[in-house]
């Protein structure tokens, strides 16, 4: 990141101008209004895992609890591995591409661990071994939306962006867990997976389909 040298103190904006300038912005770039949508569904699709991981636990094999603390464990330790994976790779260029499959990683993760559910299987390994690429699909998904809205947003318009981004994630995570709180009690945790999983697949196929890799940026 390359900071300007700081400038004599000017004319500073009220807070709802700039509140109007940052959302200007964020609605003449395709690219960056399309970041932050993808912010929005990948952080709602998210939190079913975590409303779901405790019923999940409770009906495997053994302990519950012991079952839970393997799941959050094994997501943070593939949050970890993905970005030193990430952080070992020397990038030439940034583009939405990667993300996208990323998120369509997770979806395949969240689709498998419904079908794991729903054949029977009760020993919690797989379980384990699959939270673990979700973790990891979730380190490299997070550097590289970050990384592109670095890429795209002038300096001046940063803060504001990044300020839209946390909002919206912040919002979407509890919202989430309102919603698919109430959704399993009506439906199967295996088939909530299956359909956020696809959901997500289906999302990101269509998204790279509609901007055909472009937003490639230099690193």
């Amino acid at each position: 990141i390359v900071l300007p040298p700081n400038s004599p103190a000017g004319h500073k904006n009220s807070l709802l101008e700039d509140l109007k300038e940052g959302f200007k912005f964020i609605s003449n770039s395709k690219l960056v209004f399309m970041i932050l949508i993808i912010i929005g569904i990948v952080h709602v699709f998210f939190g079913s895992l975590a409303v779901a991981m405790p019923f999940l636990a409770k009906s495997l094999a053994g302990n519950g609890i012991r079952n839970l603390a393997y799941f959050e464990t094994a997501m943070g330790a593939g949050m970890i591995l993905g970005a030193v994976l990430i952080g070992q790779m020397k990038l030439k260029s940034v583009n939405s591409r990667p993300l996208l499959v990323a998120i369509i990683t997770i979806g395949f993760c969240f689709t498998l661990l419904g079908f794991t559910k729903s054949n029977g299987i009760i020993i919690s390994l797989p379980y384990i071994l699959v939270i673990l690429f979700i973790g990891m699909a979730v380190a490299v998904a997070s550097v590289y939306w970050r990384s592109i809205l670095q890429a795209q947003v002038p300096n001046n318009m940063a803060g504001r962006v990044f300020s839209v981004a946390t909002i919206i994630a912040d919002v979407s995570l509890p919202v989430s867990f309102g919603m698919f709180g109430i959704i399993l009690n009506y439906f199967s945790l295996e088939g909530v997976m299956i359909s956020c999983g696809l959901s997500l697949i289906i999302i990101s196929c269509l998204l790279i389909i509609k901007y055909n890799g472009r937003g490639r940026l230099d690193a």
